[in-house]
């Protein structure tokens, strides 16, 4: 399935990376040799990832408030991991557009909370329901996962811009785009 995608916001995502790089911190992006660690399949309804040459349950316990972050592409690849690892949404996909972004707590294999919290890609919401449509697709039960939104629709975040008289810049496969949201 084809999902919408949006690139990073050029003011905050990209300028976090910017001033990264300034500080001698850098940010890393994955080549696409990197990123296979990192991928989240489905097996018998559960999120798994390739660990030590065989699928695992992902477990997010280990990670910062026992949650990773995660990336969807526009073709539906998942990718997730500990923040202490890696360093923002913008690092699984080397910077480029993503379908959906945000974190999420699973145990066990068993997704049991999602958010849309990105600071790179300020994902809207419809965004982000995009990785719970694909892990439907996949046989994943969803019916006891808590969704935590923090921002709004794309719908909404364009009007909300547009009454203010602003519009966001976004960093895309090929160019900056203005963008509604």
């Amino acid at each position: 399935m084809k999902y919408k995608t949006l690139g990073m916001l050029r003011a905050a995502g990209f300028q976090k990376d910017v001033n990264d790089h300034m500080m001698d911190m850098g940010t890393t992006y994955f080549l696409s040799s990197h990123r296979e660690p990192y991928r989240v399949d489905v097996q018998a309804g559960l999120l798994v990832q390739l660990q030590s040459g065989g699928f695992h349950p992902l477990d997010t316990e280990a990670g910062l408030n026992g949650a990773y972050i995660f990336v969807m592409t526009g073709d539906g690849r998942i990718y997730s991991g500990n923040k202490q690892e890696v360093q923002h949404h913008s690092s699984f996909l080397a910077g480029r557009e993503i379908a959906a972004a945000g974190a999420w707590i699973v145990r066990g294999g068993r997704l049991t909370m999602i958010t849309d919290l990105s600071g790179h890609y300020q994902t809207p919401t419809d965004y982000v329901e995009q990785v719970l449509t694909e892990l439907k697709s996949r046989g994943v039960n969803l019916s006891t996962v808590t969704r935590k939104w923090e921002g709004m629709s794309s719908k909404e975040t364009a009007k909300r811009l547009a009454s203010a008289g602003l519009q966001r810049e976004r960093i895309g496969d090929k160019s900056v785009e203005k963008t509604k949201y």
